[in-house]
């Protein structure tokens, strides 16, 4: 899934664990924290996590 942008690229629309923390410039970790929390709009898929851009944003 993604959205296009104003400059005809495409963003995703869920971001993996290092994408998120990169896109916040937090490290890893600190993402994981605030998932894991609940203070950060995530969902767990196996393993991993995934987070919503558009979630994020609200």
């Amino acid at each position: 899934m993604s959205t296009p942008s104003r400059t005809g690229e495409t963003l995703k629309e869920f971001l993996s664990t290092e994408e998120m923390a990169a896109w916040l410039g937090v490290p890893r970790y600190t993402v994981e924290r605030e998932a894991r929390e609940g203070r950060l709009p995530a969902r767990k898929v196996g393993r991993a996590w995934r987070f919503s851009r558009t979630a994020i944003l609200e």
